[in-house]
């Protein structure tokens, strides 16, 4: 064997933490929400845009504002590991 992929986000180490704490940054300071930790924890599943669409409703963002904001988010995401 060469090469295995598995996945440790959510399997064998708990990251939410910081997705959240991403997020809420995001959906706050960026985009000018006003969403408490409780609040952003209950949005936490599906996709970025998935997200963005269901706490902003599906009229907000175009198609390339949704993924420039979910790229952003990854790479802020990866900056706190």
């Amino acid at each position: 064997m060469k090469a295995f992929i598995f996945d440790l986000n959510g399997t064998m180490i708990n990251d939410m933490t910081y997705h959240n704490s991403v997020w809420q940054t995001i959906l706050n300071n960026d985009l000018g929400g006003n969403f408490t930790m409780e609040e952003v924890k209950q949005q936490m599943y599906g996709k970025n845009s998935e997200l963005l669409v269901r706490v902003f409703g599906p009229n907000r963002f175009t198609t390339e504002e949704l993924n420039k904001l979910s790229h952003e988010k990854e790479v802020k995401y990866q900056q706190c590991n």
